[in-house]
């Protein structure tokens, strides 16, 4: 989802249908490993891809990126993002 652009973990929540505290949790894990990274924007913690992610984890998240596109479930997901995007808004 994060390879459209920014969302922040309400966002994510939303449109994943995981508790804020695993979203939090795997988000982590991606900004430790170089993966994603975020800013705050007033109470939202707001994520991306990480622009200067040049490690071999890297490539392997593109290669799986380039995969997942074709994937059935993403496309569903994909589709309900425009649904969850107003939520930092509120």
């Amino acid at each position: 989802m994060l390879s459209d652009g920014e969302l922040c973990v309400c966002e994510l929540t939303a449109l994943l249908g995981v508790a804020q505290p695993t979203v939090s949790k795997h988000l982590r894990v991606l900004e430790d490993a170089g993966l994603v990274s975020s800013r705050r924007e007033g109470n939202w913690m707001i994520y991306r891809i990480n622009e200067r992610c040049r490690n071999q984890a890297c490539v392997m998240l593109g290669l799986v990126g380039q995969w997942m596109k074709e994937s059935a479930d993403i496309k569903v997901l994909k589709e309900k993002l425009p649904m969850v995007q107003h939520l930092r808004k509120c």
